[in-house]
């Protein structure tokens, strides 16, 4: 017997008998969220779906996921529809948890620079500067990035001032920090920031200092990074060579 025919008999004496019938059926494919669940995002297969079910398939099961606190998993749902609305609740709710990190990813997987930008502020004013760090990163706003850099080198944080120059490649702030390492006696921020830098002069003048203080695997180790041939030569043939 012909549904189609036999549906407004139906209807007749049920109103909206069918109407529930069909939300039944778009509801039915939703049963199987746990299941997705326990096999995992990475591992299942929704092939056999068509694009609109496969999407709120997904959307139902990130949802899921973020209500029973599997965040990552959750960011991993709704990066694969591309659901930037989600991403951004996420990634608000995780900033009102102080889960800084997880908040970074939700906003970066839903290109919200604007967000990012706003986080990596938070992050500095608070002291979280590797948060706030990888939050310009994302964006990758150089200017921002390097008066970033001249505020955490202000404050005395020179490794992450470092990190900053280092990824902008800002090879004329590094020699600074490298000398002005020098200068607080602060050499293995020194060498560090010489070898970013490429400076074999800055690495050969703290290799120099350490041989002065008889500290000679440290010398010959930053006499390595300079490439002074004459002086890693001096220094195994007098002192290692036995």
């Amino acid at each position: 017997m012909n549904m189609k025919n036999i549906a407004p008999q139906i209807e007749r004496v049920v109103p909206g008998i069918m109407e529930d019938i069909s939300s039944v059926e778009k509801e039915r494919p939703l049963k199987i969220i746990p299941a997705i669940m326990k096999k995992g995002i990475d591992n299942i297969n929704l092939s056999m779906f068509n694009e609109e079910l496969r999407r709120k398939l997904l959307n139902a099961t990130g949802d899921e996921y973020f209500k029973r606190g599997f965040i990552v998993e959750a960011i991993k749902a709704f990066t694969l529809t591309g659901n930037s609305q989600k991403l951004i609740e996420v990634g608000d709710h995780m900033v009102n948890t102080s889960m800084y990190t997880h908040a970074i990813d939700a906003y970066s997987a839903g290109n919200s620079k604007d967000k990012l930008l706003w986080l990596g502020e938070r992050c500095l004013r608070e002291g979280h500067f590797n948060e706030a760090i990888r939050a310009f990163k994302l964006v990758n706003d150089r200017d921002k990035l390097r008066n970033v850099g001249d505020e955490l080198f202000n404050k005395e944080k020179t490794e992450y001032a470092i990190k900053i120059f280092e990824f902008i490649g800002d090879k004329n702030k590094l020699t600074f920090i490298g000398n002005h390492c020098v200068n607080s006696r602060d050499y293995e921020n020194a060498v560090r920031s010489f070898n970013l830098a490429k400076d074999r002069e800055g690495l050969n003048k703290v290799g120099d200092i350490f041989l002065k203080e008889s500290l000679l695997n440290k010398a010959l180790e930053v006499y390595q990074l300079a490439d002074n041939k004459i002086m890693i030569s001096f220094i195994r043939e007098n002192f290692f060579n036995e």
